[in-house]
């Protein structure tokens, strides 16, 4: 029993990892092919003041990670795909005192009516960081959000320590254009 709690730990370390890598992949072709328009953008944006204000963020590129269990040879093996994406949907934040409630334009088309409540552990002139643990129907996941409020450019992860089909971790990284 105690080895499959090992198995499983060091199953989410490698998910993360992978999941960082991937974001850094992402934001490096983002980085390498955009074009001049957004490089003369004026500069610093204003999100508002510390304690309320209201913002869209534009997904730029993803990366999720959902591996699968195997059972083909007489060893179980999980394999791993990664899927790299360009675009995607809208995301909707607003901060309030010490709370960021942030809600995509997929959760509200499926209908979800109530955003993500993020707690945030900083709020300067310079970035928004904020984190958000949620113990849900498929299992516990941590979503952390970063906005470098100098360029408008921020990242969305979001970790699982497991799914409803297969329990494994799994992971997604958002690289976003914020206005």
């Amino acid at each position: 029993m105690k080895d499959e709690e090992v198995k499983k730990s060091n199953h989410w370390y490698l998910v993360l990892l992978i999941c960082l890598i991937f974001g850094f992949i992402a934001g490096w072709i983002y980085k390498t092919t955009r074009s001049s328009s957004i490089k003369e953008r004026l500069l610093p944006i204003s999100f508002g003041s510390h304690t309320k204000s209201s913002f869209s963020c534009e997904t730029k590129f993803g990366a999720t990670i959902f591996p699968e269990q195997s059972y083909e040879s007489d060893e179980e093996t999980i394999h791993v795909e990664g899927n790299l994406s360009r675009g995607g949907s809208s995301i909707a934040i607003k901060v309030e005192n010490e709370i960021m409630s942030l809600i995509t334009s997929t959760a509200v088309e499926i209908g979800e009516a109530e955003p993500s409540k993020f707690e945030i552990i900083e709020n300067s002139d310079q970035r928004l960081k904020a984190v958000f643990a949620d113990e849900g129907l498929s299992g516990s996941s941590i979503n952390t959000f970063m906005l470098d409020k100098n360029t408008g450019y921020a990242i969305w992860t979001k970790a699982s320590a497991s799914s409803l089909i297969p329990d494994l971790p799994n992971g997604q990284v958002y690289y976003l254009n914020c206005l």
